[in-house]
């Protein structure tokens, strides 16, 4: 299992149009994704989870890949800078 800290960096969050994409990059990946923010946890993979969180631009979210394969997680990530950002640590 792998976890990542993002930003969004959406300049509306992750209102409808970036929460779809980013919920079909996540759909595309062969293991279960999820999106943390604060307290509340979804499935990545669903567009109305993913709204559920409310998250705008500067949120902080965690990203948990059920995998132990980082070439995949790796591969499930390269599109996603357009709306969240790795935060380094």
């Amino acid at each position: 299992m792998f976890q990542r800290r993002y930003q969004v960096t959406a300049p509306e969050g992750l209102h409808a149009r970036p929460a779809a994409q980013l919920v079909q990059l996540w759909a595309l990946c062969p293991f279960a994704v999820s999106l943390t923010r604060i307290d509340k946890t979804v499935n990545a993979k669903s567009i109305l989870q993913v709204l559920s969180l409310g998250a705008q631009r500067g949120d902080q979210l965690v990203v948990t890949y059920d995998t132990d394969d980082w070439v995949q997680v790796a591969a499930c990530e390269k599109d996603l800078e357009e709306f969240i950002d790795i935060i380094p640590g």
